[in-house]
């Protein structure tokens, strides 16, 4: 209320000073003594190289392949947990401690593959001599290579299932997950004495580096943008650049999804809400201006250039509203300046000139 009578009182003693408003209608006839009364502070009128097509929510992502779930190879309990969520880890850090009976047989299994390899691979390798030495016929010893050979398959996928997990020292059947590289602990679905099955996902692993952004755009605006164009983001002001632009369009929301990539994280985190600004291509002859410049007046979009006199009333059309800037059309010269402040005030002294 204050500010409100503040303002009529600027707006009174301009008015008082000198006459405001010229025969024509359009011409605001200003001094710069009065125009510092009234607060008047311009921006530029520039060409457009891009326009805004819609501001859209979106929601700050990791890229697809910077996310690795790591599962538990064997049943168990889940003995220990030895991170956090946040917490940064190196390749070859326990994640995990599991006490597993299907651990324990895995390793007796390994054993017996082992013992059995070995006597069928010796037996093998006798009856391969005796054979050429024709001691005994060459199909029994090939039966035999068959059979060591087995024995070596199984062997392998004993020690592959079991090198999936890492044995504790002293502690028969309690195995360990170990990070399988540097990465930030993202997420654990799993809680110290619980069960957890073969292949259940226990932590979710999560690689330090550029991050994205995902947003819905009305399906009506994909024909005017595409990838390589930049999108913002607010309240960061961050930008990132389009990398993918979805070909369904969701029945409900009439949008396809778009992905960008961040060209800095600004402090920017995983999970966090944001409101994206697509833009796209421009009309020829476009302007762009400062987005508070444009008003309402008498029910059509204008602003107010500054010229030698004051400042004159400029009818635009307005192709879009970004979060700074808007493009339009109309009868402004590049590089001209228009006001962004004192607004009420200019249109009052507009609307005594009618």
């Amino acid at each position: 209320m204050v500010q409100h009578f503040t303002r009529l009182a600027a707006l009174s003693l301009v008015l008082a000073m000198a006459p405001a408003v010229s025969a024509e209608g359009d011409q605001i006839a200003l001094s710069k003594t009065q125009e510092t009364h009234l607060g008047v502070r311009t921006g530029d009128v520039l060409a457009a190289d891009r326009q805004a097509l819609a501001v859209v929510p979106g929601r700050v992502t990791v890229p697809l392949d910077a996310r690795l779930t790591v599962a538990a190879p064997f049943a168990g309990v889940v003995q220990a947990i030895h991170v956090l969520e946040g917490s940064e880890v190196k390749a070859g850090d326990v994640l995990l401690t599991i006490t597993s009976n299907d651990y324990l047989e895995a390793q007796a299994r390994h054993v017996q593959a082992r013992a059995d390899y070995r006597a069928l691979k010796a037996s093998a390798d006798r009856l391969a001599t005796l054979s050429r030495e024709g001691v005994v016929a060459a199909a029994r010893a090939e039966a035999a290579e068959a059979d060591a050979a087995r024995a070596k398959a199984e062997l392998a996928v004993a020690r592959r299932l079991l090198g999936r997990a890492t044995p504790v020292s002293e502690q028969k059947g309690v195995y360990s997950i170990i990070a399988p590289k540097d990465a930030t602990i993202a997420q654990l679905d799993v809680m110290p004495g619980e069960m957890i099955h073969s292949l259940d996902g226990a932590l979710v692993l999560e690689s330090a580096g550029a991050l994205w952004v995902e947003a819905e755009l009305p399906s009506r605006f994909v024909g005017q943008t595409s990838t390589g164009e930049k999108v913002t983001l607010q309240p960061s002001g961050a930008e990132a650049k389009i990398i993918a632009i979805g070909r369904t369009v969701d029945p409900q929301s009439r949008s396809v999804t778009v992905r960008a990539q961040l060209e800095a994280n600004n402090g920017l985190r995983p999970g966090q809400s944001v409101q994206v600004t697509v833009f796209g291509g421009v009309e020829g002859g476009a302007l762009s201006v400062p987005r508070a410049s444009v008003v309402r007046l008498s029910g059509e979009d204008v602003v107010f250039v500054a010229n030698d006199g004051g400042y004159r009333v400029v009818p635009v059309t307005v192709l879009s509203r970004g979060a700074d800037n808007a493009i339009v059309r109309g009868a402004l010269l590049q590089n001209a300046k228009v006001a962004i402040s004192a607004l009420t005030e200019l249109k009052a002294l507009a609307l005594e000139g009618q």
